[in-house]
């Protein structure tokens, strides 16, 4: 069974922490800035110099930060994605240093030896926008800023304390061996510079953390290669089962390699592959399969073996052990692979230990045979809904991922159609802003801000008015590109609100206005009247 969780909610030292802490109070004592220092004078380094790379390292740290409710919690993040440059200057960069608010900017220290030494406070944030508030008009600036400092945490078991260091500023790392490890227990935290009135009326500057704040921070410079695809090699359908989820994967063999392609669902283009030899196909743990960008984390591929545990509610839960190696039963016609049972494919933000994005338990991959056309089953509509006061509808369907027999779909060669009575509906870029040109054939998992996929179903924003029944098509194109298409279901007449009678009459128009037959074939605009003289106006496509 697939198993996805907040990749801030993964580790059981995380949970330890948050249940061991004491209530945090008086984050940091409010402090009047220090007279004659001006902090928003300080340099902010939001780019890189000319010249200077940097590399991904993968981070592990230990933070404070603010749940919804407002209530402080003690995180562990481990695997998560950073960017660090060091010029030949020995000055060292270190991009978005706060794992609870990514700031756009660098915290910089600098490099002697194998000790890296960064001073405080450091501006690390500045945004400059109109103050509605302050003036109705708009016209006055207000520039918000926030600063990296020092911090020291202190629990004593039954309060705890973060405040802003200023007897010893400095914070040093080790690098040493492609590895850059925090020297002790401080903590960075972000702190904004506020204004606020005093008690004798006059206006102060003050400092307050906002919330976030980093320690025990470890970065590991990523050298490993991604697991890539040979050059010319291509992948076929392959259905992938585990539990009561099967779904479509990009697999096959290179030689006596086996690759997998589509397991991780946010990021579907990643690999991880296995050797086949004597009936097994054996994965290797600890295989980059890239950086998840919807995550912000690296992902590794590992195999584990499982054992079910049950909590102090008494849920059930999985306890994941990797494997230095996975081996699973291959056919002899080298189609069919199976796990043992109790062991998983997991894909986690760090090599040799779980802390898992995905997780997919005693799997199994069967070839799919594609060797006949597949027609995509019928589409359903969940409901439509006009809304008179903003003068569009909105639509909620399911666009199923599986052909009439039961095969499953290559989704990126899966498209459907919106059908405005008994015409295809073209997307026009005045109405759907994020294209560029009209578009009638819709791909299976576009989005944009008018069109929404969740997962099993989809949304859609529909600006045409005035029609008896809205209908979706689903279309599949071969590898030829031939196409196959589903039947046209209708959503209830009954249930649309924009129903204004039958079309006593329709004409044909192009787009400079100019009538045309009612059998015209490209962009044109249909101008319904209906029995009961109301008119429906919409744009189709006919080809």
């Amino acid at each position: 069974m697939k198993k996805l969780y907040s990749l801030l909610a993964l580790s059981l030292a995380a949970a330890s922490l948050t249940a061991t802490a004491a209530p945090l109070s008086n984050p940091v004592f409010p402090s009047r800035a220090a007279e004659g220092t001006d902090l928003t004078d300080l340099p902010l380094v939001n780019e890189l110099p000319d010249g200077v790379q940097s590399e991904f390292y993968s981070r592990d740290d230990i933070y404070f930060s603010l749940d919804f409710y407002g209530q402080l919690t003690f995180n562990a993040d481990y695997g998560r994605a950073s960017e660090v440059a060091i010029d030949e200057d020995g000055t060292v960069y270190f991009g978005n240093p706060f794992g609870g608010f990514p700031t756009g900017s660098y915290l910089t220290g600098h490099l002697d030896g194998d000790k890296i030494t960064v001073s405080f406070p450091q501006k690390i944030y500045s945004e400059t926008y109109e103050d509605w508030n302050a003036d109705p008009t708009g016209q006055t600036m207000r520039t918000d800023y926030a600063f990296a400092y020092k911090m020291t945490y202190t629990d004593d078991g039954t309060t705890s304390r973060l405040e802003i260091d200023t007897e010893n500023p400095v914070m040093t790392f080790t690098y040493a061996d492609g590895r850059i490890s925090q020297d002790d227990q401080a903590f960075i935290g972000m702190v904004a510079l506020a204004e606020r009135e005093t008690e004798g009326g006059e206006m102060g500057q003050y400092l307050e953390w906002s919330g976030s704040a980093d320690s025990q921070m470890v970065y590991s410079k990523v050298t490993a290669p991604k697991v890539a695809l040979p050059e010319g090699a291509k992948l076929g359908n392959w259905i992938f089962t585990s539990g009561d989820e099967r779904r479509l994967v990009q697999a096959g063999f290179v030689g006596d390699d086996f690759y997998i392609q589509g397991m991780l669902t946010s990021a579907p283009d990643f690999l991880f592959k296995g050797s086949y030899a004597d009936g097994k196909v054996t994965f290797e743990a600890d295989q980059l399969m890239g950086l998840s960008e919807r995550d912000d984390h690296f992902a590794w591929f590992t195999g584990a073996s499982y054992t079910v545990a049950t909590n102090d509610e008494g849920e059930e839960y999985n306890v994941y052990t990797p494997l230095a190696k996975m081996a699973v039963d291959c056919d002899a016609d080298r189609k069919l692979l199976v796990s043992d049972a109790d062991q998983a494919f997991v894909v986690s933000t760090i090599p040799g230990r779980i802390y898992y994005i995905e997780a997919y338990d005693d799997p199994e991959l069967e070839k799919q045979d594609d060797s006949t056309p597949m027609t995509p089953a019928d589409p359903e509509i969940y409901s439509y809904t006009y809304y008179d006061e903003m003068e569009f509808g909105g639509i909620v369907y399911h666009i199923p991922e599986e052909s009439t027999d039961g095969r499953l779909l290559d989704t990126s060669r899966l498209y459907y159609e919106f059908y405005i009575d008994d015409e295809p509906l073209t997307l026009y870029p005045d109405e759907y802003w994020d294209l560029e040109e009209p578009m009638t054939m819709i791909p299976y998992a576009y989005e944009d801000g008018s069109i929404y996929f969740w997962y099993t179903y989809h949304e859609a924003m529909i600006f045409a008015r005035g029609f008896q029944k809205i209908g979706v098509q689903a279309i599949y194109l071969g590898d030829d590109d031939s196409e196959t298409r589903s039947n046209i279901v209708y959503h209830d007449t009954n249930s649309v609100d924009t129903v204004a009678g039958e079309a006593a009459e329709a004409e044909y128009f192009d787009l400079n206005g100019m009538r045309v037959s009612s059998d015209a074939r490209g962009l044109l605009i249909r101008r319904a009247v209906m029995t009961d003289g109301s008119v429906s106006v919409t744009k189709i496509i006919r080809k």
